[in-house]
């Protein structure tokens, strides 16, 4: 079967991605981490 389907030029035609919806749920943040990169940038980072 995926060679009757074939090739394009960047993918398998027959390589198919399926997507399911994506879930939501809550949650708490007990706490946020700080981290400063080599760059300089700081990021938090919840718990």
């Amino acid at each position: 079967m995926q060679e009757d389907l074939g090739d394009t030029v960047k993918a398998p035609r027959w390589a198919i991605a399926y997507k399911v919806p994506a879930e939501e749920k809550e949650a708490e943040t007990l706490s946020v981490d700080w981290t400063v990169g080599r760059t300089g940038v700081v990021t938090p980072t919840a718990n």
